[in-house]
């Protein structure tokens, strides 16, 4: 499950069709066992990041629980619908240009997931008193600085490096494990990708700024405003160039894999839509 931004470093949507949206877990079990318990850990991890009132925490978990109802309810068929579409077009002669498309496609189902937090979160965050706004900053400020130092440690070959690495095994979860030859024309179209994470880092940066700026004024809809522009551009990276050679590497990977590997992704895809048609039923 992909966290809304007080909890989320990067809700990596670009993958989301190859690499479940919802748990990141390849087999139906623990698809479903990820889906039915992360409510649970929403709400474990929401509360971690202020000092909330007993009166605060129990808004949370009833607005974590009415999310859940609406999720499965309205969500979960967008998911069901591109994951199928995704397994339909999953041939030899995928291109990039079909798989930006999915990528958009997967973009806008990110929208329609994170919008309906917009609310209830600015509702909440309008209630906070001056201290409990601070240590929210203060805490959002310190996970923040850990993430960044570990996007930035190491030599730029060291980064390209984990990268690849991180990008290589999110879609094995879909495709299985790749040949070397897959592996190696994976990494050479990836290295063709700009670093972003200085930009990644500086757009997080602005997005704290706006919540920090819009906490003291205890206005739900200046608060809800900052959210917005995080979520809508959270989805996305911040370097129309990466994002381009990013579907293009994938698309090539995706074109390299042999019948086999193709049939199996094919499978596991309509396997996770069916998946979640049956947690979305009830």
């Amino acid at each position: 499950m992909k966290f809304p931004p007080l909890v989320a470093n990067r809700p990596r949507l670009l993958l989301a069709l190859t690499c479940l949206l919802v748990t990141g877990c390849s087999s139906s079990l623990a698809l479903r066992f990820g889906y039915q318990n992360a409510g649970s850990l929403l709400t474990l991890r929401l509360k971690s990041y202020a000092p909330f009132s007993w009166s605060q925490r129990t808004e949370i978990e009833n607005e974590v629980a009415r999310y859940f109802i609406f999720h499965r309810t309205h969500l979960l068929p967008k998911y069901i619908a591109t994951f199928r579409k995704a397994a339909d077009q999953l041939t030899s002669t995928l291109s990039e240009k079909d798989l930006s498309a999915l990528f958009e496609e997967g973009r806008q189902v990110g929208l329609a997931t994170l919008e309906p937090m917009v609310q209830p979160m600015a509702k909440l965050l309008s209630q906070l008193d001056a201290y409990q706004a601070g240590e929210l900053i203060a805490r959002m400020e310190k996970k923040a600085s850990e993430s960044e130092a570990r996007w930035a440690n190491g030599s730029e070959e060291e980064q390209r490096q984990r990268r690849f690495e991180r990008t290589k095994k999110n879609l094995e979860v879909l495709t299985g494990k790749l040949t070397p030859a897959q592996s190696v024309l994976m990494e050479k179209e990836l290295s063709q990708a700009p670093l972003i994470y200085t930009a990644w880092i500086e757009r997080r940066r602005r997005h704290q700024n706006l919540l920090a700026q819009a906490l003291p004024t205890r206005d739900p809809q200046k608060i809800a405003d900052a959210i917005r522009i995080r979520f809508q551009e959270s989805v996305r990276s911040p370097s129309p160039q990466y994002d381009a050679q990013f579907a293009r590497t994938i698309a090539k990977t995706l074109q390299a894999l042999d019948e086999t590997q193709r049939s199996a992704a094919r499978e596991r895809l309509r396997e996770w839509a069916d998946t979640l048609h049956k947690i979305s039923a009830g």
